[in-house]
């Protein structure tokens, strides 16, 4: 019996008032909590397990997983249509598994293994799927096979050291194993560890964040998001990550943009830093520092396109007075240069 069963029965029986072995009162307020954390917990992995066995097509795994945690928590916290659903989709899949798992059985082993396995995950009663599944196991071209992915897996256990890369490479050891056999006690065994090591891989990777160890920081997030997928934790730095370098590109667009005196691209840069991070002084400096600029050239640029317009090169002229309304939008003579350029050009357009 695992764990978590044991835990639950122990539950229900020292809170159900039914057993006079387990009365609240054998128990102190810490002991209560800690047996609740850990019951909790283990419904949180069961969500959780449930969610990425329903993505990667693992339909009865999901749905007897949900089950568990509305079982648990009393409620339909996931919802009777969802299960039902997924237990559609289920019936669904085994029959296309079975069928695929059977059109590959004497062209390619390997992947009509592939297909068995995900049949009797989801459906092992669909015919005689259970059985093609157990009989191609024991094929003399699948068993070394087999065993050479446990050796793998074995291998990397072994060594009883993990650091992120080495529980990347056991991750990806172990899936492909899993892909064939989803019922091997060594993948089951590493998974097991791969996820107890789960909290110090985290910690580790923000305190490199923190120290501002940036690069070497998101290769860690990026290694812990192929092993642990969905962890918010994981998703919320390679988020800040994300967002730093959005704001540095900014930045070197922005400043480059002032240097070469294109001052409404560096007022554009700077706003939409100032948009997602408001107070980023450097930012603020680089717009105060073009929208001053960018005044102090109006009275020229004013005048180049009032000479490109007498000299009729419309859209030279308009692309000036457009740029003067970039910074300052109520301009007059800009507002109606536009108009009468935008006037005649819909004229030249329709002469032609």
């Amino acid at each position: 019996m695992s764990f978590f069963t044991t835990t639950i029965l122990f539950i229900a029986l020292f809170f159900s008032g039914c057993s006079t072995l387990f009365n609240s009162t054998d128990k102190t307020v810490e002991e209560k909590k800690i047996i609740y954390k850990n019951v909790t917990n283990e419904i949180d992995f069961l969500k959780e397990r449930g969610e990425k066995s329903l993505e990667e097509g693992y339909y009865t795994s999901a749905a007897t997983d949900f089950k568990m945690v509305n079982y648990y928590k009393d409620a339909p916290v996931i919802p009777i249509e969802k299960i039902e659903d997924i237990q559609y989709k289920a019936k669904i899949s085994s029959k296309y598994h079975y069928e695929r798992g059977m059109k590959l059985l004497h062209t390619n082993k390997k992947e009509a293994l592939i297909e068995f396995n995900k049949m009797v995950q989801n459906d092992p009663s669909y015919k005689d799927g259970k059985e093609q599944f157990n009989k191609l196991r024991t094929d003399e071209q699948i068993v070394p096979f087999l065993a050479s992915l446990e050796k793998s897996v074995n291998d990397q256990l072994k060594k009883n050291f993990f650091t992120i890369n080495a529980l990347a490479k056991l991750n990806r050891s172990t899936l492909q194993l899993l892909e064939y056999n989803h019922e091997s006690t060594i993948a089951s065994t590493a998974k097991n560890i791969i996820k107890d090591h789960q909290k110090e891989m985290i910690d580790e990777s923000v305190s490199l964040y923190n120290e501002q160890k940036f690069d070497v920081a998101l290769e860690h997030f990026q290694l812990l998001k192929e092993i642990y997928g969905k962890d918010k934790t994981v998703q919320k730095y390679l988020d800040k990550y994300a967002f730093k370098k959005e704001v540095e590109t900014k930045l070197k667009l922005a400043k480059h943009s002032l240097n070469t005196r294109k001052y409404p691209l560096a007022i554009k840069y700077s706003e939409s830093i100032l948009e997602i991070d408001p107070n980023n002084n450097e930012a603020k400096n680089i717009l105060i520092n073009a929208t001053n600029k960018h005044k102090a050239i109006l009275p020229h640029l004013l005048y180049k396109g009032i000479t490109y317009y007498n000299k009729h090169e419309l859209n030279n002229a308009l692309k000036i007075f457009q740029s003067i309304l970039e910074m300052d939008p109520t301009n007059p003579t800009a507002t109606v240069y536009i108009k009468k350029i935008t006037q005649q050009l819909e004229t030249i357009k329709c002469l032609k």
